[in-house]
């Protein structure tokens, strides 16, 4: 090469992305008007990753634990991992446990649409009331007072007594 004249440039270069940056190839610096031993250096530009190209769901959440999903940065082969919130349960069929009482609601039970949990709760409204059917005379009746009749409820231990007209 003669004294003083443009050096030819080496091959473009490389330079890997790091954890913030990719990085795109400028050019040589320094290789001009060469009129003695010089360093010439790789000029690169630094771009932010911008992780938007969605690769895969490395994870699947589940009720109780986050997920993964997997994406690319649109200006290298970088990847990066970001955590997806788990789902909660999903209790949506619930079912009587038909342990209502006379007096107290009873329960109905769930199950996770996606997993084995179950969720209990109190089964509003669902208190049976007594039921008496069967009235018995306490044969107490007088020549001028009615008597009365008690039954008890078909579910539970409670009486009602009632007047026994006629």
């Amino acid at each position: 090469m003669n004294h003083g004249a443009s050096a030819t440039p080496p091959a473009a270069q490389t330079k890997d992305p790091d954890s913030t940056n990719h990085y795109t190839f400028n050019g040589w610096s320094g290789y001009t008007n060469i009129t003695e031993n010089k360093t010439i250096t790789a000029s690169f530009t630094a771009t932010a990753h911008t992780f938007t190209a969605f690769v895969a769901h490395t994870q699947l959440p589940t009720c109780t634990e986050a997920g993964y999903d997997t994406y690319k940065c649109t200006g290298c082969t970088k990847t990066t991992t970001v955590p997806v919130q788990e789902l909660g349960h999903s209790f949506t069929n619930y079912v009587s446990n038909n342990n209502a009482t006379c007096l107290e609601d009873g329960t109905k039970t769930a199950k996770c649409d996606r997993c084995d949990a179950t969720d209990t709760i109190t089964d509003e409204g669902s208190a049976l009331g007594h039921s008496f059917t069967n009235y018995v005379s306490n044969n107490n009746a007088t020549c001028l007072e009615d008597g009365t009749k008690t039954a008890k409820c078909d579910r539970c231990d409670a009486t009602d007594t009632i007047t026994d007209e006629g």
